[in-house]
């Protein structure tokens, strides 16, 4: 069997696996044919679908993030014990709400600012801070994604920003609460200043004795000892200030590559998962 074979294989099982799942625990949401065919919906807001790639695409980027994290691989069953599943399910649909109103309203970003926001995209930068399109497509293809379908999240994302921003904007906040911040805020300190100087005693004060001083330092050695400190110079460089000073050749540049080569050179990675199930009936 081919690796491409094997994937789509992969796919399939974690896809029927999931299917399962959501048949058992989305009783209530009124869904939409979740099976392998017909319109393929796991549930809808409105006019607005959460499709069967929607959730199985999510659920896998929060697994990966959660694997990450704990530095393990997260098993389906574990996602469902902690109830990952439903908290996709959850952000799914409250974002094609904002999706649907969006459209309802026909708000939506230009292409300028989805241009702008792949330029300031850190992972698509150069060394020098600049757009580089090898290591847009890179990143793209890693994700398997195509530009005009990252286009397309970047646009939904930011339109439901702004949709956020706007209903948070619209929502006055209660009196009761805007008072207590504002005391809060507005609250101050006082204090009365009362100086004592020599002519405020009935009598002239005497000088202690040094044995007086040496016992009264002897009992309060805090109040004269100061904590030790460090003094240290440094100097900060950054590539950044360096980056104008430094002029490479390419000769060089190539040289430092080959030198380096291990560096840059990451073997491909196959990670493959299976799902071990009696037969085809339990699969289902």
């Amino acid at each position: 069997m081919t690796a491409p074979l094997r994937a789509k294989k992969k796919n399939r099982i974690l896809t029927l696996a999931l299917l399962g799942l959501l048949a058992i625990s989305l009783v209530g949401f009124g869904v939409n044919s979740v099976g392998t065919g017909g319109a393929r919906k796991v549930a809808t807001v409105g006019d607005q679908a959460v499709t069967v790639d929607d959730y199985v695409q999510a659920l896998n980027a929060q697994l990966r993030a959660l694997s990450a994290q704990l530095g393990q691989q997260v098993t389906l069953e574990t996602a469902r014990a902690l109830g990952l599943d439903r908290q996709v399910l959850g952000q799914l649909l409250a974002q094609a709400a904002l999706d649907g109103e969006a459209a309802r309203i026909g708000l939506s970003i230009g292409d300028a600012e989805v241009r702008k926001q792949i330029l300031a995209t850190p992972a698509f930068q150069d060394a020098s801070g600049r757009f580089d399109e090898a290591s847009y497509k890179f990143a793209l293809d890693n994700a398997g994604l195509k530009p005009a379908e990252y286009d397309e999240i970047l646009r939904g994302n930011a339109t439901r920003d702004l949709m956020r921003r706007a209903i948070a904007d619209g929502i006055a906040p209660d009196r009761l609460y805007a008072l207590t911040l504002m005391s809060y805020l507005g609250e101050t300190r006082d204090f009365t200043w009362a100086p004592i100087v020599a002519e405020m005693l009935d009598g002239p004060t005497r000088e202690p004795t040094e044995d007086e001083i040496a016992a009264w330092y002897k009992a309060n050695p805090e109040a004269y000892t100061a904590p030790e400190i460090r003094r240290i110079t440094y100097v900060w460089i950054t590539p950044e200030m360096l980056l104008p000073s430094l002029q490479a050749s390419e000769e060089e540049l190539r040289a430092l590559y080959e030198k380096r080569k291990d560096r840059y050179d990451i073997p491909e990675r196959r990670i493959v998962d299976r799902l071990v199930f009696p037969d085809m009936e339990a699969a289902r």
